[in-house]
């Protein structure tokens, strides 16, 4: 006998519950989450960053490869990442920090900023012998490590859009600018992390600054 196949509708006291717990956490006031004005600072700051060719696109979709370049076929660098970058950016903003004042700084030739911010947790020893960016997290800004789990309300994945250096670059421009926006995450207790996927719970937290 086979498992049987989950019922397309639950029973709606669940999905009430899942709804309920989504506006609470939303309207939670130990929610940690970041002022208005920071996002949008951060919103204007990626909004420039994605449109100076002099700086990479981050992508979190890798293949044994976070931190190394790959030379899409527009001429943009693009570093594959896990989701570290997010994480850093969140935990700045949260602290209503930014990490440029202008992309100015930022695109300087002299200037390593782009790659102080994190590529992954951990690196393996084969990453290291092909990467540029080899900055990893630290546990300031490891949100696991404080007890949350960090979700993204418009979904990041890039799972079957094929490899980085062929894929559409105003695709690439947009989940760059998603991974990284303060406004498109939010932290939900990690003992809690699976509600975190839920789309519903997502939704809910739209309006993530304050």
């Amino acid at each position: 006998m086979t498992i049987p196949k989950c019922p397309e509708n639950l029973p709606t006291e669940l999905s009430e519950l899942i709804n309920k717990f989504a506006s609470i956490w939303a309207a939670c006031t130990d929610r940690p989450k970041p002022t208005k004005e920071t996002c949008n600072r951060w919103e204007k700051l990626l909004d420039d960053w994605v449109n100076s060719n002099d700086l990479p696109l981050f992508a979190r979709k890798s293949s044994r490869n976070r931190g190394s370049e790959i030379l899409h076929s527009t001429g943009r660098v693009i570093v594959p990442t896990d989701n570290s970058p997010a994480q850093w950016a969140y935990t700045l903003a949260c602290q209503n920090e930014d990490p440029w004042p202008t992309i100015e700084k930022l695109c300087a030739k002299d200037s390593p900023d782009a790659q102080k911010i994190p590529v992954a947790k951990i690196l393996s020893t084969e990453e290291r012998t092909n990467l540029k960016y080899g900055t990893t997290l630290s546990k300031k800004f490891d949100v696991n490590q404080h007890g949350w789990k960090l979700g993204h309300i418009e979904r990041i994945g890039l799972r079957n859009q094929g490899e980085l250096r062929s894929m559409n670059i105003e695709k690439l421009k947009a989940h760059h600018k998603a991974l990284l926006l303060p406004s498109n995450m939010f932290l939900i207790p990690k003992q809690w992390a699976g509600l975190a996927e839920i789309d519903v719970v997502a939704v809910a937290m739209t309006n993530s600054c304050e």
